[in-house]
């Protein structure tokens, strides 16, 4: 029984045995195998592979969720990966492309200067291609001084960790270098990266620009602002040392006018060219000299030792500019009037001596033709009395502090009443009578002379009118009225005297009007069609002051006149100088055989007026015989006058 028992229990137990093994190699090997399967599949980087295990809620099942949801993970890490890996390359193509396509040298090296990255401009650059370049030192491809000066700013950036920028010659060619450190982790420059710029042109043009900047166009002497410039550095250094050793000098040429006038602009220009070139080898190299605008020069001398040094240069200048110029197929000499000012301490500011020099030159040019003038502070104080003057006088025009008298003209050989010549006079409210030779010149220099002019011709056309009206007998009295030179070329003369005339009702035939030979000569050909016009309108016409200025006779027979008038330069010595005597007679018969009748202006005394009767003067006026006279004398005159 009991072998029958072991018997038994044995053979259950190999029954169980092979039960339990069956079983294991279904539930356990059977999984394992596939978790195996599955782990060698995502370990050669098939991350398709997914696990399928009954029992989930085993270990092995949940080992298996967990193997499948780590391959969803890996597929999408990897997804991931491959976008960064190709928008990285991306980008570094775009880097690339960048690298290469800039036109500046762009180059990448370690501290030592060895090459570790450049794009084409610099391999170019150094004749060899990038991959030949890499590992070289840059220093090798560099003059040994520029080496020297590229190594001392590769140690500043390594030394400081900040990028630095500078410019370097070398090949005659410029550049314009940039040097940035690269970092690691801890802050130490591990690498620098260079651009450099070719910038050879972009300097020339730069050059260009600031010569036009401050050079003349037309001479190439420097121009204004680098004259400015100039007195600016001057100043700061005079007033620094506490020294004055320098001078400003103006000049412009005399009668520049006429020359652009008779011969054109064209040649103007060259002879402002040729006396460039004439003063530039003429002068100190030490000297500025500046074309300051049309023909006004300037000279800043910075070098002279005392004021009679400088003298002394201007007295060359005055040798070049007057010796003749050859401008094409002219011979041309000019002059030119020099004002010059010495340096003080108390000038601060380049408009200050800008202001003086220019003041001394404008007395020089009213002294003498060609002379020098040296400033001095009572320039300036008649300058200040001169605009102070000009301010009045503005408001004298404008407020009626003008006035008219009349000086009488008398006819010859039986001095009766031939008419008036009609004069301006002012009389100040509060500084009085003003001298016509005081006012004039600044009416005329500041245009006020045309306001000025237009009020006398009124006035006397409206009081000549007022007289013929009230006294029957004297409708043969002439109204002579001068017109200024911008008068009569500015302004329109021939409407002004027209409506004058109509507003005062007055005859063509009772108005002359005067001219001088100088106003005349600005402009003939349109002086002649204003005669013309003129005396078509019945005005007559005379040339004031007669034989100071041009006195041709090729003019005089071209131009549509009246009369002449004697300038009384050549009738106040009439008595006492033959050579006067005999040119009066001269200039009598010449206007006589042209159709002109004569007066005479300046008498003065019984003997001349017995001269100018001999030599057969038609008309004469002068203080011997009535001083100009408010409109009240003159009507007197007029009622006790005998009037042919």
């Amino acid at each position: 029984l009991l072998a029958s028992n072991i018997i038994g229990i044995v053979v259950i137990s190999i029954l169980v045995l092979i039960l339990t093994r069956f079983f294991g190699r279904r539930n356990i090997l059977g999984p394992i195998n596939v978790l195996v399967h599955a782990a060698r599949h995502i370990g050669q980087g098939d991350f398709s592979v997914r696990v399928d295990i009954d029992h989930q809620a085993s270990e092995l099942g949940e080992l298996a969720q967990n193997i499948n949801a780590m391959t969803e993970d890996l597929i999408r890490w990897e997804s991931e990966h491959e976008r960064a890996d190709r928008e990285l390359k991306e980008s570094e193509a775009r880097i690339r492309a960048l690298f290469n396509a800039t036109t500046d040298s762009a180059l990448l090296i370690d501290t030592d200067g060895s090459f570790l990255a450049l794009n084409y401009v610099a391999a170019q650059r150094r004749g060899q291609g990038v991959e030949e370049l890499i590992g070289k030192c840059l220093y090798d491809y560099l003059p040994a001084e520029a080496a020297q000066t590229r190594k001392a700013w590769v140690e500043e950036v390594i030394k400081a960790g900040k990028s630095v920028a500078f410019e370097e010659e070398r090949d005659d060619r410029i550049y314009r270098l940039r040097l940035f450190p690269i970092l690691d982790h801890d802050g130490k420059v591990v690498q620098l990266a260079s651009f450099s710029r070719d910038i050879t042109e972009m300097k020339k043009a730069e050059s260009r620009l600031k010569y036009q900047a401050f050079h003349d166009e037309l001479t190439g002497l420097a121009n204004r602002a680098y004259l400015m410039d100039c007195l600016r550095r001057t100043i700061s250094q005079a007033l620094t040392e506490k020294c004055y050793d320098y001078a400003l000098a103006f000049f412009d040429l005399d009668n520049f006018k006429l020359v652009n006038d008779s011969f054109g602009h064209v040649l103007g220009d060259n002879l402002l060219q040729l006396l460039s070139q004439r003063l530039t080898a003429g002068i100190s190299p030490e000297t500025v000299l500046a074309r300051f605008g049309g023909d006004e020069f300037a000279l800043l001398f910075t070098h002279a030792a005392d004021n009679h040094t400088i003298l002394k240069e201007l007295d060359t200048i005055h040798q070049l500019i007057d010796a003749p110029f050859t401008v094409g197929l002219y011979e041309i000499r000019t002059s030119a009037s020099i004002g010059v000012v010495f340096g003080r301490l108390d000038y601060t500011s380049p408009d200050q001596l800008i202001r003086d020099a220019d003041i001394a030159m404008y007395q020089a040019k009213k002294i003498r033709t060609g002379g020098t003038i040296v400033f001095d502070r009572r320039m300036h104080e008649i300058i200040i009395k001169r605009l102070n003057l000009e301010s009045k006088l503005r408001q004298a025009v404008s407020q009626g502090e003008l006035s008219l008298v009349y000086q009488p003209i008398f006819s010859l050989p039986d001095l009766t009443m031939a008419g008036f010549e009609a004069l301006v006079r002012w009389l100040h409210p509060d500084k009085g009578y003003i001298p016509p030779s005081v006012f004039i010149p600044v009416a005329e220099e500041t245009g006020l002379i045309v306001p000025i002019g237009d009020f006398v011709l009124k006035e006397a056309c409206k009081q000549m009118s007022q007289w013929l009206t009230r006294y029957p007998q004297a409708q043969h009295l002439v109204m002579n009225v001068n017109l200024s030179g911008k008068q009569f070329f500015q302004a329109d003369p021939v409407e002004v005297v027209r409506k004058s005339l109509n507003e005062a009702q007055l005859r063509s035939k009772n108005l002359k009007v005067e001219i001088t030979e100088t106003t005349i000569m600005e402009n003939v050909d349109l002086a002649v069609s204003i005669f013309n016009t003129l005396r078509e309108l019945g005005i007559k016409i005379a040339l004031d002051d007669f034989g100071t200025g041009y006195s041709s006779l090729g003019y005089l027979r071209s131009f549509p006149l009246d009369s002449i008038k004697i300038d009384r330069s050549f009738v106040v010595q009439l008595d006492q100088n033959e050579k006067d005597y005999e040119i009066v007679t001269l200039i009598v018969k010449l206007a006589h055989a042209l159709g002109m009748d004569v007066t005479a202006e300046g008498i003065e005394t019984d003997n001349i007026i017995d001269k100018i009767i001999k030599c057969e003067c038609d008309y004469v006026q002068g203080y011997l015989l009535a001083q100009p006279m408010n409109a009240h004398h003159a009507e007197g005159m007029i009622r006790g006058y005998p009037i042919p």
